[in-house]
């Protein structure tokens, strides 16, 4: 990566953070605590669930890449909202996770506008040093921090995507998204 790549690859990163997470805070922020905890089949997880483990772990990753605490843990949400004030959900058992109670989906919302809009602003003001420094990640993995936004935020975002929209048409009148 040379110096003049670098604004564009912060750019579009910031960009990719700001849209895909956007998808999913459109796809949450109308819904009524019904809808947020609906179980549709079975092995499938609930709309809320799936945005809370979508912001989890981008809150995870920006944290890493910033070198400091998670906003989950800087807003004292783990407590407001009763829930584990570590993980993200991962290797919850499905009951588990259908269970989860979350707060209201605009409290939801609310949480993932502020990480998207912080998660962007600190992509964009990446500098080489910064993008290709390494970061741990989930499993005892690291990644360049430029990595760790692609595979973490945006692609792990992009799919969860997918379940929230297959999740919240039988719900919510169809899917939703869009940015937020």
């Amino acid at each position: 990566m040379t110096t003049e790549t670098r604004p564009e690859v912060a750019a579009l990163l910031a960009g990719a953070v700001r849209r895909t997470l956007g998808e999913t805070i459109a796809a949450v922020e109308d819904l009524g605590s019904e809808e947020l905890h609906a179980v549709v089949h079975p092995q499938a997880n609930t709309v809320g669930w799936v945005a809370w483990h979508v912001f989890r772990t981008a809150d995870v990753i920006g944290a890493r890449i910033r070198d400091e605490s998670e906003l989950w843990v800087r807003r004292g949400l783990a407590e407001a909202w009763d829930l584990p004030p570590e993980g993200n959900g991962s290797g919850q058992s499905t009951a588990e996770a259908q269970a989860l109670r979350l707060p209201a989906a605009e409290a939801l919302a609310r949480y993932g506008r502020e990480l998207r809009d912080e998660l962007a602003e600190a992509a964009g003001a990446l500098d080489e040093a910064g993008l290709t420094r390494r970061v741990p990640a989930f499993g005892g993995r690291e990644f360049t921090a430029s990595d760790a936004l692609q595979t973490f935020v945006v692609l792990h975002t992009v799919r969860h995507q997918g379940e929230i929209n297959v999740t919240r048409a039988p719900i919510a009148g169809g899917a939703r998204g869009g940015p937020a």
